[in-house]
Parts: C-alpha cells; sequence; structure tokens
C-alpha cells in the first residue's frame, strides 16, 4: 500500500502517483478529501474521506510507504507525521524542509513519470533502503524542532503583505 495524506487536488499530483502506483502493482490509498476523489477513484486509487489525528497511526502502520508527490509544499505536517511512524517516503522535489534526498525520502521530480515509478519500485521491493530511509526519517522527524524553521516561515508571511 502507498499512502498519501491531504488534500484531493490537482496541485497534490495525485494522479500521477496512482498511475504510478498501479504501474507497480501497488495499492494506493487516499486519506483525505477534495475535487479529484472522483478522478482518482477512477485510477483505482482508494478514498476512505478524511481520518481524524487519532487514526493516522493506524493509517501509518498500514501502509508500506508513504508518498507526496506535489507540485507545490512548504513544510507539511503530513509528512512529518509519516516519517515520525518509520515510513519510508517517496516525495517530491517540490517539497522543501526536512527532507534530505537520499537519506530521509527518496526524491523525484513532480513531473516526472519514469522517476516516480523507480522510486516506489525501490521502496515496495528493496527492504534494506526501505528500512533504512525510514529509520532515518524517524530520527529527523523527532529531531525536528518547529522553532528553527518558524522564523523562515514568518518572513514568507510577512513578505506576502
Amino acid at each position: 500500500v502507498v499512502l498519501a495524506v491531504g488534500r484531493l487536488v490537482a496541485e497534490k499530483n495525485l494522479e500521477r502517483l496512482a498511475r504510478a502506483a498501479r504501474s507497480v502493482g501497488a495499492r494506493l490509498v487516499c486519506v483525505g478529501d477534495g475535487p479529484y476523489r472522483d478522478r482518482l477513484v477512477a485510477l483505482g486509487a482508494s478514498c476512505p474521506g478524511v481520518a481524524t489525528w487519532e487514526t493516522l497511526p493506524w493509517w501509518h502502520r498500514w501502509a508500506a510507504v508513504y508518498a507526496l508527490p506535489s507540485f507545490t509544499e512548504g513544510q507539511p505536517k503530513a509528512l512529518l507525521e509519516a516519517m515520525a511512524s518509520g515510513l519510508p517516503c517517496a516525495v517530491s522535489s517540490a517539497v522543501t524542509g526536512i527532507v534530505e534526498a537520499g537519506r530521509t525520502a527518496l526524491t523525484f521530480p513532480p513531473e516526472s513519470d519514469e522517476r516516480m515509478v523507480s522510486v516506489l519500485y525501490t521502496l515496495l521491493s528493496d527492504r534494506h533502503v526501505a528500512s533504512t530511509l525510514g529509520r532515518n526519517a524517524r530520527e529527523a522527524a523527532l529531531a525536528y524542532d518547529y522553532r528553527k524553521i518558524l522564523p523562515q516561515e514568518i518572513a514568507v508571511v510577512e513578505g506576502a503583505r
């Protein structure tokens, strides 16, 4: 199972993820809601709806991989939660913040079908790579200090005035 958590919208690039998951024989589960729900279901994804924070750990334990293929993204809380659970993560290179490519997640350009498929295949078929990335992701998430990133986020908001 490949898990994605969040809004089901174009920006999240979930249609491409659904096709990539299908091509490697994985089941995509998109926890969340949004206007792309029916499109994702048509592509074979399961979309059970919004999950409460109490149930997210269950979803993380059930999945083999967490994926965040967004075209744009900042420091997503859903990614931190997946990393804290020790899930190996497949993440778009558009994601900033805690991701260290090749150490805490495998990354791919959000527009690259081929690279996304390759990353998913690696995480689903190579237990050593997946467990090492999951362990590193958990360590990074547990060491994460919001006070380090908060000044950067404040600057972005203030710059938007």
